[in-house]
């Protein structure tokens, strides 16, 4: 049976850093699909069932309340574009080219795949609607700080998987099982379809569920690409969840952000071990403390 079209909307908002939590917040209460932050915007995606023309009014309104507040200092310029399947896919297919990342990873999408590059394992990833392809710095920074603290044979968790890129680094460079989670259906569809791309289904368990319903366990390594927010509400669900002396891996930090997050941390009982920045991101390790 053929695959249904889908359709999506891109909500794609001109907005600096400082106003990014306020309409991520929106976002995510509105039910998108995925979201991503650049420099000057933000992007929001939603599946064609969700948005409609009450969803637009919504948002002016919003916006309009966050003016009010003095939150943003006017209404930003934003717009809405319906796109489809096919046409998501022909757009990475521009911009989503093989890449070398840290010591010993090589990045490739499946129309790709006959690019090598010797000595290094090749992660095969398909975008799909998913969030996490290598190409954005917070997703880079993820992959090298895995590469350089990953420990052969550890448990590994990645908190809101997307793509699964993350998960199936730490699979291919030995980590023992990895157990992934995500809120968003889409990202855990696309994340099993890169899995069985990159033959680490056995070794990689994705389950459609909230970071804070996930069942207390205990892990060698915790990665978490996300944004400020919700990396500092699950600074102490990742830390109960860590062995003594584990790694969390925390990126999808705005350099500004940067402060924040690691008050946090280091309030819960964490130790800072490394810290990067690339293109206005920050990606940082840390280690729980015994």
């Amino acid at each position: 049976m053929a695959k249904p079209f889908r359709h999506w909307f891109v909500l794609n908002i001109q907005a600096g850093p400082e106003t990014h939590d306020s309409i991520l917040n929106w976002c995510f209460e509105n039910n998108s699909c995925g979201n991503e932050l650049k420099d000057d915007s933000v992007l929001a995606y939603f599946e064609n069932s969700v948005w409609d023309d009450n969803k637009s009014v919504l948002f002016r309104e919003y916006l309009r309340e966050l003016v009010e507040l003095n939150i943003i200092p006017g209404i930003p310029d934003y717009s809405i574009t319906k796109v489809d399947d096919a046409e998501w896919t022909e757009n990475w297919k521009k911009f989503f080219k093989p890449k070398v990342i840290g010591r010993r990873l090589f990045i490739v999408p499946p129309w790709e795949q006959t690019a090598e590059s010797p000595d290094r394992k090749t992660i095969i990833i398909e975008p799909g609607m998913a969030f996490g392809t290598g190409d954005h710095a917070s997703t880079e920074m993820a992959l090298e700080l895995i590469d350089k603290y990953i420990v052969p044979g550890q448990k590994v968790w990645d908190i809101g998987t997307g793509t699964g890129i993350l998960a199936i680094a730490a699979a291919k460079l030995g980590s023992g099982r990895v157990y992934s989670n995500d809120n968003d259906p889409l990202s855990i569809e696309s994340a099993l379809k890169n899995f069985e791309l990159n033959g680490v289904s056995e070794n990689i368990e994705a389950e459609l569920i909230s970071a804070a319903d996930v069942p207390n366990n205990k892990y060698g390594m915790i990665t978490a690409n996300l944004y400020r927010k919700m990396l500092i509400e699950n600074s102490k669900k990742i830390h109960i969840s860590l062995i003594s002396e584990g790694i969390a891996i925390l990126s999808g930090i705005e350099t500004p952000e940067k402060n924040d997050v690691l008050k946090a941390y280091l309030e819960t009982g964490y130790e800072l071990m490394d810290t990067i920045e690339q293109k206005g991101w920050c990606g940082l390790a840390f280690t729980r403390r015994k």
